[in-house]
């Protein structure tokens, strides 16, 4: 069955596109779609010294001509990585194309899911005013990307409760080191499972960003040195897991919120929880 999956971010730039683009590149099946639809503009044009054309705001102009007959297949370009993607313009023309489709994204991205096998909705930092907050109405799970340490769980926590208010089925996934709080004890806390660790991948993060070539190639019927590097291969399994979820996936019940620890400075400098 296909899906439909959104990434945000609560705080800073824990990575949100890279593992969006992970993720799509390494969907089980081929032609997952990648959507870029963060507020603050597209990376990928940059990344990749592509035009943003067509792209998010060849969707937006679908989106607002009621009579036309959409065709999602002219939205989109395919990344040398080989990963059909919607690109999005630098700058504040991505907003503005958002702003542009409104609550009439959702049917645009339902419309590519009839499409392609998944749909990966790159949707940014998460705020409430975000335009991009009617895309998350129609994604079957909410990926918040955060990195585990103290100030952005803390943003995470003051932000969860109300993209629960749009989102079906809201998970984590932790970006980085082990911070000094316990994935299982995040998950506690913000009452979302986690879903993927992901961990420190420069080479991985450099493939994926458009900055290094693999030595190999793009090709995903041989096995290529990329996707064996740690990025790549968590991306895998968390698109194998959201492929084929053991539990169906949407709404659950609400979890019951542990607090979060405590953070107490030492005389030595460090800081540890209690």
């Amino acid at each position: 069955m296909p899906v439909l999956v959104a990434l945000v971010s609560a705080k800073g730039s824990p990575g949100v596109t890279t593992v969006a683009l992970g993720l799509a590149a390494r969907w089980p099946t081929p032609d997952a779609v990648l959507v870029e639809a963060d507020p603050a503009g597209g990376d990928l044009v940059t990344r990749f010294g592509l035009y943003h054309k067509p792209g998010l705001s060849t969707m937006a102009l679908a989106a607002r001509d009621a009579t036309a007959v959409p065709e999602p297949e002219s939205w989109v370009q395919r990344l040398p990585c080989e990963v059909p993607t919607v690109l999005a313009a630098p700058g504040s023309a991505a907003a503005a194309s958002l702003a542009t489709m409104g609550e009439r994204g959702a049917r645009m991205l339902r419309l590519l899911v009839e499409h392609h096998p998944a749909v990966v909705v790159d949707a940014g930092r998460w705020h409430p005013e975000s335009p991009a907050a009617p895309l998350l109405v129609a994604a079957d799970v909410v990926l918040l990307v955060v990195r585990p340490v103290p100030d952005e769980i803390r943003q995470a926590d003051a932000r969860i409760g109300a993209l629960r208010e749009l989102a079906s089925d809201v998970r984590l996934v932790l970006v980085g080191e082990r911070g000094m709080w316990p994935p299982d004890e995040i998950g506690r806390a913000l009452a979302a499972p986690v879903a993927q660790l992901v961990p420190v991948d420069r080479h991985g993060a450099g493939v994926l960003s458009g900055r290094l070539a693999p030595r190999r190639g793009w090709s995903r019927t041989g096995l290529t040195s990329w996707t064996r590097l740690p990025l790549p291969m968590a991306c895998h399994s968390l698109a194998r897991a959201l492929a084929a979820p053991a539990t169906p996936i949407g709404r659950r019940p609400a979890a019951t919120r542990a607090p979060l620890p405590t953070v107490r400075p030492q005389p030595n400098g460090r800081v540890v929880n209690r």
